[in-house]
């Protein structure tokens, strides 16, 4: 019996694998690849986005990310952190703070940062550690008109930072103490002995698509003079405590329509009880803002203020306040901003003045108010800034309620060379002095005058490697009033020089 010849194997795979998409194909459809979700710009658009229909299915190609949701929960998921608005001062502006330690790292780091992957920042080392040991002079430690106590002067401070963060929540803190020595006790309290204690917080939530939440508070036991936040002591009065904070909450209601509320507590107490029963205060101030977006780079701005000032001793010198307020918030260029606001200022004032007592319409201040701040980057190694205010603050004085204050604020910082670096501060205060109705018995008792406070310093840096730098810087500082008697004239030089080691 003659066989039949068998069809070569390599003939038989061939029709095998060209049978079977053919039958697949009758069968069922293929499935389709998966795609990348599109380019999210805020949470609104995410939400939106990323929130699955009935019909569509499950991505095969989703990210996992902090906070993980489950994308058949129907919540949102974070691929991509939009910008969080933090709510603008109310009051007062910032600026260089002279004679107040500053803990930074010079000459930046050779580790570049890894991308944020939305996991969070989890690096080896999210902290910085600083400490610093300075020698100086100051010609007018106490800041008196007459017999100033020059002295020579030992400080040595730490400081430490950490930042946390993730696509939702960001954190940073710093925590930094110095203590100082003055050689020439005399006149001096605690021996010349003068500690520092400053404190920073910062955070911001996206607690949803539309609700930002935030939170910031800088709080210090200071003893220099302090001459960028209003109402704070521009010469020395010993050791006082100085506490800033601010609490808001910012909520978009349509693509070009938010709101912003915030709550701004302001502390002030003295060491000194003399001080304190006449300056000690505890300012609150709740801002509610109407941000409308009128181009994508400018914001027009409504604003309500209501503010109290209450002193812890019972001074007649409380006052309630309230402001009315327009403005903007423009970006120039990625590299430039400006925020103004303008309006109106009235406050209800309790008058120290016994002639004053029963007139009303003599405790009433109406005035204007205003806030201009502008920033701009130079270019790769130099930034500027600019602050601004004119306004009400509370006096520091017995028989005055406020002062009428001009307060302006510069300041530049420029990095010569990888290991050179250098930055220049000036701060200016007006401050006119006019209590109502202040004659009693034919004497004038809180006459007009006016206080001028110049402050300025530069401050050098020289980093000798990652880790140590050489710090060197000079202050100058001079108060000049129409009454003396109510505000004394003084003139202060600061200079020092200094090492610092930063990991």
């Amino acid at each position: 019996m003659k066989s039949t010849p068998s069809l070569p194997y390599w003939l038989v795979a061939a029709v095998a694998l060209a049978w079977m998409p053919i039958a697949q194909s009758q069968e069922s459809p293929a499935p389709a690849a998966p795609t990348a979700p599109p380019p999210v710009e805020n949470l609104e658009q995410q939400a939106t986005s990323a929130t699955p229909s009935a019909e569509a299915p499950k991505a095969s190609n989703f990210r996992y990310s902090y906070p993980v949701r489950d994308s058949g929960s129907a919540q949102v998921y974070t691929e991509k952190k939009a910008p969080v608005q933090t709510p603008v001062k109310t009051d007062a502006p910032t600026g260089s703070q002279a004679n107040m330690p500053v803990f930074e790292t010079v000459g930046g780091d050779d580790v570049l940062p890894a991308p944020d992957m939305g996991e969070g920042i989890f690096s080896k080392r999210p902290y910085r550690i600083s400490f610093a040991v300075y020698e100086g002079y100051n010609s007018n430690v106490n800041t008196q008109q007459d017999n100033g106590v020059a002295s020579m002067y030992t400080q040595i401070s730490g400081g430490i930072s950490y930042d946390f963060g993730s696509p939702r929540l960001e954190l940073n803190t710093s925590l930094s103490a110095a203590l100082t020595y003055y050689y020439n006790q005399e006149g001096l309290d605690n021996d010349g002995l003068f500690p520092t204690v400053y404190l920073v917080i910062g955070a911001n939530y996206a607690a949803t698509p539309k609700l930002d939440l935030s939170f910031s508070t800088s709080t210090g036991l200071l003893s220099a003079g302090n001459y960028t936040t209003p109402g704070a002591p521009n010469s020395f009065q010993g050791s006082y405590i100085l506490s800033d904070s601010i609490l808001g909450a910012t909520y978009r209601w349509a693509p070009k329509f938010s709101t912003v509320t915030s709550y701004n507590p302001r502390i002030y107490y003295f060491v000194d009880q003399d001080y304190n029963d006449g300056q000690g205060r505890v300012e609150q101030t709740v801002s509610q803002q109407f941000q409308y977006l009128w181009k994508p780079t400018t914001k027009l701005v409504a604003e309500y203020r209501f503010d109290t000032r209450n002193y812890y001793q019972p001074n007649n010198l409380n006052s309630i306040g309230n402001y009315a307020l327009l403005g903007f918030d423009h970006t120039l260029n990625p590299r430039a901003s400006v925020m103004l606001r303008a309006g109106a200022e009235q406050r209800f004032n309790q008058n120290p003045v016994t002639g004053a007592q029963g007139n009303s319409s003599d405790n009433t201040y109406i005035g204007p108010f205003a806030q201009f701040n502008a920033n701009y980057a130079v270019g790769k190694g130099t930034t500027v800034g600019l602050q601004s205010r004119y306004g009400t603050t509370a006096s520091g004085l017995s028989n005055y309620n406020q002062g009428q204050q001009f307060l302006l604020g510069l300041n530049a910082a420029h990095q010569f060379t990888r290991r050179i670096s250098a930055s220049l501060f000036f701060n200016y205060q007006n401050n006119f002095y006019d209590q109502p109705d202040s004659v009693v018995n034919g004497v004038e008792v809180s006459p007009d005058f006016t206080a001028n406070v110049f402050n300025t310093g530069l401050n050098a840096t020289f980093a000798i490697n990652r880790m140590w730098s050489l710090l060197a810087g000079y202050t100058f500082t001079t108060s000049m009033s129409s009454d003396t008697v109510q505000m004394r004239d003084y003139t202060q030089n600061i200079a020092y020089i200094g090492t610092q080691v930063t990991f």
